[in-house]
């Protein structure tokens, strides 16, 4: 537990040092899978992990995530996107392209921690690469979405 104590150390120490207009205030963490996690800098000290399994352990942060499944994907047509939400707050939901243009967005709204399900008709979008985001309060998660006829 020490070895991964120190660069934790390190960062806390670098982030009293930078003034915080130079100062990163989020960090992004790319899970295999092509999903994105961003978390404030200033949870990530509560955050602790498992030197055997690489696993990160139950605690209040991770109470918050958000889950995304974009499926089929590839997909011809429609596209269902599943995501799991793990705290209460105003939801939104944003396509784009992967040239970064906005090409669709949905907002349900506040809504509670729960499971919720979405449509998207591609019909209109030409073959290729999108990226799903789905921001609630200070979570984000992004999941790649592929377009082929």
């Amino acid at each position: 537990m020490r070895i991964l104590s120190m660069p934790i150390i390190f960062l806390c120490f670098m982030w009293v040092l930078v003034p915080k207009s130079q100062a990163q205030e989020k960090m992004f963490v790319t899970l295999q899978n092509g999903t994105i996690l961003q978390f404030p800098i200033e949870e990530i000290e509560s955050l602790t992990f498992d030197i055997q399994t690489n696993l990160m352990q139950q605690n209040e942060i991770l109470a918050k995530f958000l889950e995304a499944k974009a499926y089929p994907n590839p997909a011809s047509e429609l596209v269902n996107i599943s995501y799991k939400l793990g705290g209460e707050g105003k939801v939104f939901l944003e396509i784009f392209s992967s040239y970064g243009s906005k090409i669709n967005e949905f907002s349900p709204g506040f809504l509670p921690p729960g499971e919720y399900n979405y449509q998207w008709n591609t019909e209109e979008n030409p073959p290729g690469m999108y990226i799903l985001r789905i921001l609630q309060n200070n979570a984000l998660v992004t999941e790649k979405i592929i377009i082929n006829r």
